[in-house]
C-alpha cells in the first residue's frame, strides 16, 4: 500500500459527538519492531501464540510467548509476489488454521491473493502448510476478513470499492455479498479513500459488525451461515474521531481501533456509548488472549504512526497489552 496517499487518505464525514469520558486502563508494550513496521492485523491461535500481518512485509510473523518476560517474534512464512499483507482470520473458532490476505501494498487494485495457514496438531509448530486459495484479481484493497458457512467461505472487506465480497474456500471463486451505502465511502470523495474496514461476527446476537473508515462509523448488519445479509444494516456508533480501523467484540462491548487517531475506544454495542480507553500511536487492529494469564488482555497492534510520518515515523509498530479487567464502561 502507497504510504504516502492517496491510499491513506484522512476522511471525516462523521457527525461530531459529544467528547467521551476517558477510562484509561493499565498496558505494557509486548514487543516493538524496528522502524518503519506497520503491524497491520493480529490473530490468536489456541497456543495463544500471536500471529501478525504487516502491511510494510509479506512476512507474516508469530509471537510465540506473549505473556513471557521477553517476547520474541519469529518469521512464519513469507507470500510470493507481496510487499505487505492486510487481513487475517481463524477458519473456526477453535481451529489452528487461517485465512490471509497478501499482495502488492504500494499497488493494491487485483494484486492480493487469499490464502490459508494451516498448523499441525502441534501447537508449538511454527511451520505451517499455505495453500493460495484465489487471486482476487477483480478487488481493489481487501482488508478486514471474516470467516462464515463453518469456515467454508470467508467474507472480505474491499476497502477501496466499497463492498464484501464471499470467498468460497475450496473452490476460490468469490461474488459480492454485501454492497450497500453503509459499506461504501459517501459520494464525491476522491479514489484511494478508505470505506469498509474492519470485520468481525459477534456469536453472542449473530449480527456481522463491520467499521466504515469514511464514515468514521461502526455497522452491523444480520446475515445467515452463508454470510448474506438478512435485514438492512444498521448504525452501532460514530466515533467522536478522524478515522476508525479494525476491532474486536466480546461481551457486548466493541474495542475500536483509530489509527492516525492515536486511540483505542470501548463502545457499548446497545447504546452507542463510547469512551477512550488507551491513547496509543497508530493502533490498527486488537485480539483477546487465549490463554489463562490472559484471557482478559486485549493485543492492539499499531503502525508505529507511520500513516501520519511516512517518511520518519516516530517509532516501530508494536504490540500493546491492555488490561481491560478495570474497564467500567
Amino acid at each position: 500500500m502507497r504510504l504516502h496517499a492517496p491510499l491513506f487518505i484522512l476522511v471525516n464525514t462523521a457527525t461530531a459527538l459529544t467528547a467521551p469520558t476517558n477510562h484509561p486502563l493499565s498496558h505494557h508494550t509486548v514487543y516493538q519492531f524496528p522502524k518503519p513496521t506497520w503491524v497491520e492485523n493480529i490473530a490468536i491461535r489456541p497456543s495463544d501464540a500471536l500471529l501478525l500481518t504487516l502491511l510494510t512485509s509479506p512476512t507474516l510473523q508469530t509471537i510465540p510467548f506473549p505473556t513471557s518476560p521477553k517476547p520474541v517474534d519469529l518469521p512464519v512464512y513469507t507470500f510470493p509476489n507481496a510487499t505487505g499483507q492486510t487481513g487475517i482470520a481463524p477458519l473456526t473458532p477453535f481451529c489452528d488454521a487461517y485465512i490471509a490476505l497478501a499482495g502488492d501494498a504500494n499497488d493494491p487494485v487485483g494484486s492480493f491473493s487469499a490464502y490459508t495457514v494451516s498448523f499441525s496438531n502441534n501447537t508449538k509448530n511454527t511451520t505451517p502448510k499455505i495453500k493460495k486459495v484465489a487471486a482476487l484479481t477483480k478487488s481493489g484493497l481487501p482488508n478486514g476478513i471474516v470467516t462464515v458457512s463453518e469456515g467454508h467461505a470467508a467474507l472480505i472487506a474491499d476497502s477501496f470499492l466499497g463492498l464484501i465480497w464471499r470467498l468460497d474456500i475450496a473452490t476460490g471463486n468469490y461474488t459480492v455479498a454485501i454492497q450497500i451505502p453503509e459499506t461504501a465511502a459517501p459520494p464525491g470523495l476522491p479514489p484511494g479513500t478508505i470505506a469498509v474496514n474492519g470485520l468481525k461476527i459477534s456469536h453472542e446476537d449473530g449480527y456481522l459488525y463491520f467499521s466504515n473508515s469514511a464514515t468514521v462509523a461502526i455497522y452491523r448488519i444480520r446475515i445467515d451461515k452463508d454470510g448474506y445479509p438478512r435485514g438492512k444494516a444498521e448504525t452501532v456508533a460514530r466515533l467522536n474521531a478522524s478515522f476508525v480501523d479494525d476491532f474486536a467484540i466480546r461481551n457486548g462491548v466493541i474495542w475500536a481501533t483509530t489509527n492516525s487517531d492515536n486511540r483505542v475506544f470501548a463502545v457499548d454495542v446497545k447504546t452507542g456509548r463510547n469512551v477512550v480507553v488507551l491513547d496509543v500511536l497508530g493502533p490498527t487492529s486488537a485480539a483477546f488472549g487465549r490463554g489463562r494469564e490472559d484471557r482478559h488482555v486485549l493485543y492492539v497492534v499499531t503502525n508505529g504512526g507511520l500513516r501520519e510520518f511516512p517518511d520518519n515515523p516516530p517509532e516501530g509498530g508494536k504490540v500493546v497489552a491492555l488490561d481491560t479487567r478495570g474497564f467500567r464502561g
